[in-house]
């Protein structure tokens, strides 16, 4: 046996997250990752996730939960089913979103391994994002402004994967 010390490997580890969730879900179940970045009032912040098949509320969080903008994941998992409809509620109690005067604010919603949509500096009261294999269409409406915006997740899949190293100013589309 050597006394000298065995040679440390010479790649250093990565500084980059991982895109492998931290959170696996059981055999019957679908994982929802949420990434949520909040402004300068994230007390105002507060979600739900509502299975519209059922109309219940499988998971909500925050009106006190969040800090100062700050980013935050949230792992979720739901049960599997063929027919699944999920709507994603963002809230802002004050009415302004987690936008622009109070700073720049988003949320990611991905599910079963897939990006479904990004928002980027809602202003708003309220904006849902409707998702899950039994949807007929991805979609992103706003309380305050009434429109609907189809497909919003194809069109950035699009631009990134023609794209890929855009900054996210030049894919978010509704600026």
């Amino acid at each position: 046996p050597s006394i000298a010390p065995s040679i440390a490997s010479s790649v250093p580890p990565s500084s980059l997250p991982s895109d492998v969730p931290t959170t696996n879900c059981i055999s019957d179940e679908e994982l929802i990752h949420l990434e949520l970045k909040t402004d300068g009032f994230p007390d105002e912040t507060y979600w739900e996730l509502i299975d519209l098949g059922t109309n219940v509320t499988v998971h909500s969080s925050g009106y006190g939960k969040y800090s100062l903008e700050q980013v935050y994941d949230e792992f979720l998992c739901i049960p599997r089913k063929n027919k699944s409809c999920y709507e994603l509620v963002m809230y802002d109690s004050s009415g302004d979103g987690i936008c622009c005067s109070h700073g720049y604010g988003y949320y990611k919603i991905s599910y079963d391994g897939a990006l479904v949509e990004r928002v980027d500096n809602f202003s708003s009261t309220k904006i849902s994002t409707t998702f899950g294999h039994g949807c007929n269409v991805t979609t992103t409406s706003t309380e305050t402004e009434g429109s609907i915006f189809s497909n919003r997740n194809l069109f950035q899949a699009i631009l990134q994967y023609f794209y890929p190293q855009a900054e996210d100013e030049v894919l978010d589309w509704q600026k």
